[in-house]
């Protein structure tokens, strides 16, 4: 299963879900794709598991159960990600595009992508050879991991803490 998550800043990504179904449609992608869209309006006839906004503990879960989690560039679900022992594929909302405010997501991802932690999607059109190579590059990049994983395990905790105690309390 592959798990798609473009978070839940208010900007609309389309451009990442739209390549997803295209490569579904295209039958490149075989297995089951499962998106959390956040604020962007999407819908697919080929993608039949698409929520806008999931519980955290069932984000969690589908985190845990992908075979490859594809992911904006935020902080957050990255180091989600990363403490779930996932290396995800990282496609950065784009200032160019309308997708952020400016492209910070870009220099997380570059910086993370340089300490092997994260495959990095610049252009849409490179999502397909990135899931293609995706078994081999994710071995070759977890060999040295399991310190890095447990420091952003304690570090998502901590975001998740904090973040329930500012929004939900």
């Amino acid at each position: 299963m592959i798990f798609v998550t473009i978070g839940t800043d208010e900007h609309p990504f389309p451009r990442l879900l739209r390549e997803v179904e295209n490569l579904v449609k295209k039958e490149v992608i075989k297995e089951e794709v499962i998106i959390q869209s956040g604020h962007t309006e999407f819908s697919s006839d080929v993608i039949k598991k698409v929520y806008s906004i999931l519980p955290f503990d069932k984000f969690v879960e589908y985190i845990k159960n992908a075979r490859i989690v594809i992911t904006h560039g935020g902080p957050g679900s990255i180091m989600l990600a990363l403490s779930s022992g996932k290396v995800p594929i990282v496609v950065p909302r784009r200032k160019e595009f309308g997708e952020h405010v400016d492209d910070h997501q870009i220099k997380f991802a570059r910086f993370l992508e340089e300490k092997q932690k994260i495959i990095l999607v610049y252009e849409v059109r490179n999502l397909f050879p990135a899931i293609k190579s995706y078994d081999s590059k994710a071995r070759e990049y977890k060999k040295n991991s399991f310190i890095f994983q447990n420091k952003t395990r304690k570090f998502a905790l901590s975001l998740d803490k904090i973040c329930r105690e500012v929004f939900y309390e």
